[in-house]
């Protein structure tokens, strides 16, 4: 009884800053794509309700980012608060090791490695293919929409349009294409006074009404041109339209587990190479079972030094450590998807260096730090 009312003590200790932390940090990452979001939003005059269900996409993979660092701040604060309280020495006191701080960490770090499997493995790959669909649909919807006045635009290889004013209900004033027609060896010219983009309900067409204007046709064999002068116009833009942005699974970031471990997504031809397609099952892995050394480093460095200070070095060293970690992870990352480097010298060298360092700085450090916090609380005060 008593160890388990130790263990959700401690994890209670924990649970606060890391939960703060987890807020932090997701708020910060989402605050980051939030102006780019509101920009592409507005740019395409599409509701605002958009914005809010474009990050909604952005939060399994922002969580992915956000849970390893918040658990290792939460672990750290959590330890060195109980050690500022005096309270491990308390511990220490009635006979608790003080590598029993593990046990109640280990009920937290399990947990987070089932919910990092779930985000890399599933959660991920789904957001982002629901997100990067999302966002080729907004940008496709109205070809116009790039349109900018008195400035020429390239809409297609073979077309050209420059329009004077571009107004808010989707009419265009002073318009001036060009049109290629590479096949025919012809090349149309279209001046309109303005022009309104239009669907016709029946065929499902979406067109754009030209008013007020003449059509140019140029024969570049024999250099003649043939003029038509018209009161309305209606002109299609569905050869103007992308296509589907296309199945899940072109790239490696849509795949989830078993479909990495296949090499491939069932009847779809993906644009990955095998090296991505392996890179990318090692690396999530990986990122999923760092958590288990996270605890390694995060209890020694709380207990280092005393008061501020001490405080202040666990973290800075600790925040240190993660960036240096990551940025290796994703160096070895890169090189192993292009096929310069083998996934186990680039990947799983350096996890487990990272894990055989932390084991080694909890084994040889930890009990120095505990005796000393028990130490200089039990000091007597000079008189």
């Amino acid at each position: 009884m008593a160890a388990k009312t130790l263990n959700k003590y401690i994890i209670s200790r924990i649970l606060a800053p890391f939960m703060l932390g987890l807020t932090i940090i997701m708020m910060m990452l989402c605050m980051e794509r939030l102006l780019r979001l509101i920009q592409l939003v507005t740019q395409h005059n599409a509701p605002t309700s958009k914005v809010l269900e474009f990050i909604t996409y952005l939060i399994p993979h922002y969580l992915g980012l956000a849970l390893p660092a918040s658990l290792f701040l939460g672990i750290l604060l959590g330890i060195r608060r109980l050690q500022d309280d005096s309270e491990l020495a308390i511990i220490q006191a009635v006979g608790v090791s003080p590598r029993r701080l593990y046990a109640p960490v280990a009920m937290i770090i399990i947990p987070a490695i089932i919910i990092m499997f779930i985000l890399t493995g599933y959660a991920q790959p789904l957001s982002r293919y629901a997100y990067r669909i999302n966002v080729h649909n907004l940008s496709t919807e109205n070809p116009l929409n790039n349109i900018r006045p008195k400035v020429f635009t390239t809409l297609d290889e073979d077309l050209t349009i420059r329009v004077d004013k571009v107004n808010a209900n989707q009419t265009l004033e002073g318009i001036f294409i060009v049109q290629n027609n590479v096949i025919e060896d012809t090349k149309v010219m279209i001046v309109a006074k303005q022009a309104l983009m239009l669907n016709d309900s029946r065929t499902q067409e979406r067109l754009l009404l030209f008013q007020d204007g003449s059509i140019l046709k140029q024969n570049l064999k024999n250099n003649t041109i043939n003029e038509i002068t018209f009161k309305s116009y209606p002109w299609s833009l569905n050869n103007l339209l992308t296509e589907r942005y296309g199945p899940r699974g072109q790239d490696e970031r849509e795949m989830n587990f078993q479909e990495l471990v296949r090499g491939h997504v069932a009847t779809v031809k993906t644009k990955a190479t095998q090296n991505q397609i392996s890179t990318e099952l090692h690396s999530r892995v990986i990122q999923s079972l760092t958590l288990i050394f996270l605890a390694l480093w995060a209890i020694p460095l709380a207990l280092i030094g005393s008061g501020r200070t001490g405080k202040a070095t666990g973290i800075l060293a600790g925040v240190a450590l993660l960036i240096f970690y990551e940025k290796l992870l994703g160096l070895g990352e890169a090189y192993a998807a292009q096929g310069l480097a083998h996934n186990l010298v680039a990947l799983w060298l350096p996890f487990a260096i990272f894990g055989t360092c932390g084991f080694m700085f909890m084994h040889y450090k930890m009990p120095n730090f505990i005796h000393h916090t028990k130490a200089s609380t039990t000091q007597p005060e000079a008189p």
